[in-house]
C-alpha cells in the first residue's frame, strides 16, 4: 500500500486541466553526473520557468547530467505537459509569483490528482518570503528555493529527489552518491530540516533553518567536521528529511561554510508582482483511501 505524501486540504482542484487518473511510480532512478540515469524510458523533469536565460541554463545542466527535461515558459504549457496521455514527470520544478506562473496553484493541483499526487515538487521564487514558504507547505511542495540557485546545486537536488524515496522521509542516492558541497548548498537554500549520511568518508551532517547544526567526521565534530567534510570530496548516500531540529550550538550558513558569496556581493533580485492564480474549474472533495494501491 502506498501512502500519499501530501496532506489534502479542502482546496480547489483544477479538474479540467489536471484530470484525475492513476498511474506513475513514486520516483525515477538518477545518480551522480558521471554515472547519470541510464534506464530506458526515464520520465522527464518538468521545468516551468518564465525567464528564458534561466530556463536554458537549467535545462542544459540537467540534460548534461543525463536527465530528460521538458522545459516550458508558463502554466498553460505546463498543463499540456501534464495531460493524461503524457508521461507523469519524475519531478516538477516550477516558478511562482510571476505573471505567467503560479507554482503554488500548480502544486496544489498535482497533489489533488491521484495520478500525480506523489510527484516531487520544488518551487522557486525570486526572494522567498515567510508567506510564500508557508503557502508552499500548505500545498504540499517538497521545498521552496531561490530562483538564483546555481545549476550545479539544482542538479544535486534533482539527483536526490529522483532517487529512492521512502515514506519515512528518506531519500537514497544511487551508485556513487551525490557530491556533498553542491547538495548541501541546495538544501541550505531551502526550508527543510534533515540529516545527511555519507557514503564516504564515514560521517554525517544535520541541517535545519538554513543552517548546519551538527557535523561529525571521525574524531572531529562541529564546525571543524563540517569544513573537513566539504574538503574531503564527500559523497552523500542518504538524506533523511524530518522535523525541524534544534541546534546545540553549531549554526553554520552556506556563506559561513564558503558555499555562497556574501549577500552584499550577490546580484540584486527584482520581485515580480504576484497576479491571480490559475482559474478554478471545480471543487472536488478528496480523502485518501486506506485501500489505495499503486
Amino acid at each position: 500500500m502506498t501512502r500519499l505524501r501530501a496532506s489534502f486540504t479542502a482546496s480547489a482542484v483544477l479538474a479540467r486541466s489536471f484530470p484525475l487518473r492513476r498511474g506513475g511510480s513514486a520516483g525515477a532512478v538518477a545518480t551522480a553526473r558521471d554515472q547519470g540515469p541510464r534506464e530506458a524510458g526515464l520520465r522527464p523533469i518538468l521545468l516551468v520557468e518564465p525567464d528564458p536565460a534561466r530556463r536554458a541554463r537549467l535545462r542544459e545542466a540537467l540534460t548534461l547530467a543525463g536527465f530528460p527535461v521538458e522545459a516550458v515558459r508558463n502554466d498553460a504549457l505546463a498543463r499540456q505537459a501534464l495531460a493524461p496521455h503524457r508521461p507523469v514527470p519524475a519531478l516538477v520544478i516550477a516558478a511562482t509569483g510571476t505573471r505567467d506562473t503560479d507554482g503554488h496553484a500548480l502544486c496544489e493541483a498535482l497533489r489533488c490528482d491521484l495520478r500525480t499526487a506523489e510527484v516531487p515538487v520544488l518551487l522557486t521564487a525570486e526572494e522567498p518570503g515567510e508567506e510564500e514558504v508557508r503557502l508552499s507547505r500548505v500545498v504540499g511542495a517538497d521545498d521552496l528555493l531561490p530562483s538564483a540557485l546555481p545549476p550545479e546545486a539544482w542538479v544535486a537536488l534533482v539527483q536526490l529527489e529522483t532517487g529512492e524515496r521512502h515514506a519515512d522521509g528518506r531519500r537514497v542516492s544511487r551508485a556513487g552518491g551525490i557530491a556533498l558541497p553542491m547538495l548541501l548548498r541546495g538544501l541550505l537554500a531551502g526550508h527543510r530540516a534533515g540529516r545527511l549520511s555519507l557514503l564516504h568518508p564515514d560521517g554525517h551532517l544535520a541541517f535545519s533553518g538554513q543552517r548546519v547544526i551538527e557535523a561529525r567526521l571521525g574524531a572531529l565534530t562541529g564546525a571543524d567536521a563540517a569544513r573537513a567534510l566539504l574538503r574531503a570530496d564527500a559523497r552523500v548516500q542518504t538524506v533523511h528529511i524530518g522535523p525541524e531540529a534544534t541546534s546545540t550550538g553549531l549554526a553554520l550558513s552556506d556563506t559561513a561554510l564558503g558555499l555562497a558569496a556574501p549577500a552584499a556581493s550577490r546580484p540584486r533580485a527584482h520581485r515580480v508582482p504576484r497576479l491571480a492564480s490559475l482559474p478554478t474549474a471545480s471543487i472536488i472533495p478528496f480523502a485518501p483511501s486506506t485501500g489505495l494501491r499503486p
